[in-house]
């Protein structure tokens, strides 16, 4: 019963990643029962089909025990590796492409903000106008980063730490710090993420 689900599970991880990668909402469609039906390879009024059109590889220490049988369920020979064993360590160090980087703005004097961005320094006259230009600009910066190391499907971030003083009941702007993160995963050779 263990090995039974494990095979099932995996197989519709595995359909649901294909899915996705081919332009469908992969979670939503691998839940629907004609789904686990052609998984099973159902054959009665109707012959209910579904696998891969790729071959599958297996990584990890128990890759030849259990992926010829995913395989199977997918309609695909499973190929497994001579050092599956090692790949699935390696795999967890790369699996996921994640750049990150911050900008600063400084306020040289009052009404007047400084965003300070790799090769770049650009003034405004208003903290919100130069936050907002800080995270786009950033942003811009770390997708191109992301792209050019491989990741697909990139996801932006940002996190704002404001620095202010109290100073004779009014507070003071001493700097902010925008952080940004750019995470993907790795493209296909096609171009797509996995």
């Amino acid at each position: 019963m263990v090995l039974e689900t494990l095979t099932r599970r995996s197989a519709e991880t595995v359909l649901e990643a294909a899915l996705s990668h081919d332009g469908f909402d992969g979670a939503a469609v691998v839940s629907h029962p004609l789904v686990a039906a052609g998984l099973a390879h159902h054959s009665g009024a109707v012959k209910i089909d579904l696998g891969l059109s790729i071959p599958l590889i297996g990584l990890g220490a128990s890759a030849a025990t259990y992926y010829p049988a995913v395989g199977a369920r997918l309609g695909v020979d499973a190929v497994v590796p001579t050092h599956a064993g090692v790949a699935n360590a390696v795999g967890a160090v790369v699996g996921h492409v994640q750049i990150s980087d911050q900008a600063v703005i400084s306020q040289p004097e009052a009404g007047r903000f400084r965003v300070h961005l790799p090769g770049q320094i650009e003034a405004f006259s208003s903290q919100q106008d130069a936050i907002q230009f800080a995270e786009r600009e950033l942003g811009g910066i770390l997708r191109v980063r992301a792209e050019e190391a491989g990741a697909g499907e990139i996801s932006l971030m940002f996190e704002q730490e404001v620095k202010t003083v109290q100073a004779d009941g009014q507070e003071i702007f001493i700097e902010a710090v925008i952080s940004g993160v750019a995470r993907g995963r790795p493209r296909f050779q096609g171009g797509d993420s996995a």
